[in-house]
């Protein structure tokens, strides 16, 4: 990496609009075909981006800032500045290089997208799936799919990275087939309810994958890691209302019974009318759907 990348991509850290201003209106460079082209702050570039038809101003300044906050896209940039080292990319001078850093710190963090990115976004009601439905609702959201889209990628692409490793490295898969199965089933876990429902559909079918693989995603069966008991309290309350969640009189959240890939149950008491219609207080199961968990499944059945 020059001199004058470095020190644009390390201002590009420090302060970008204050970097893209100072820098941009010097850079120079050429395309392919020879023609040379001029990057200027204060006057609208022409050179264009085919696939999004923006050019790089339009990129740096008006669309980016709106699909990604400053303060992510500043912290993606350090990374990618800490692991630059000497590197020569023989790709060209900074006219490639902070564009190319741009786009890459902003798709590195859209792949940590806020816990609540997804709230409200169901395609269609409760147990009624319907494709057509869920292709015409995200068309309209490219930002909410390709946001999932690349935290699916960065999950996975240590377990991928590691299993072709093995395969092609080590010609061996079989060496780590084990230690595999467990990254396997963590990656699962991450990933969320969709994940979790397939692997236990192939935890009993060791006849498709590894006697390994299968047996780890066996804990899928009945040891699914729990979602917070302030977010179950958080969704019995808004779906029950205030008056029937009152009659729930004793309810344990501090640990679930039992915690599934859509829900979790919990130990609860509740005053109930018996047959001589008299109030008594008996032992319930209070199952808690996972929140968002329909807004999750369909995207990634989208996906």
């Amino acid at each position: 990496m020059n001199r004058k990348a470095l020190a644009v991509l390390i201002a590009t850290v420090a302060s970008p609009a204050q970097a893209f201003q100072t820098h941009l209106p010097s850079i120079r460079g050429n395309d392919n075909a020879g023609t040379t082209f001029n990057i200027n702050r204060n006057s609208a570039t022409t050179r264009s981006i085919s696939s999004l038809n923006l050019s790089i101003d339009e990129v740096v300044f008006d669309f980016i800032p709106s699909i990604v906050s400053l303060d992510k896209l500043q912290a993606s940039l350090a990374t990618i500045a800490t692991s630059a080292g000497d590197v020569t990319l023989g790709i060209g001078g900074p006219e490639l290089l902070v564009p190319a850093s741009i786009v890459f710190g902003t798709l590195y963090a859209l792949s940590f997208p806020p816990e609540d990115y997804i709230v409200g976004n169901e395609p269609y009601l409760r147990g009624q799936y319907d494709p057509n439905l869920a292709r015409s609702y995200y068309s309209k959201r490219p930002l909410l799919v390709l946001r999932r889209a690349l935290q699916l990628f960065r999950l996975s692409n240590g377990f991928l990275t590691n299993i072709l490793f093995d395969k092609y490295i080590l010609r061996d898969s079989e060496k780590n087939i084990d230690k595999r199965a467990v990254e396997l089933l963590e990656l699962i876990q991450n990933i969320g309810p969709t994940a979790i429902k397939v692997g236990q559909a192939l935890s009993v079918r060791s006849d498709l994958i590894p006697a390994a693989y299968a047996g780890a995603l066996s804990e899928l069966q009945d040891n699914v890691p729990p979602f917070s008991s302030v977010q179950a309290q958080e969704v019995l309350k808004s779906e029950l209302g205030a008056k029937r969640y009152g009659m729930l009189k004793k309810i344990d959240l501090d640990k679930p019974v039992a915690s599934a890939s859509i829900g979790q149950v919990y130990r609860g008491f509740a005053d109930v009318e018996n047959a001589e219609g008299k109030k008594e207080e008996v032992e319930i199961a209070v199952k808690v759907q996972r929140p968002n968990a329909l807004a999750g499944i369909a995207l990634d059945l989208f996906i």
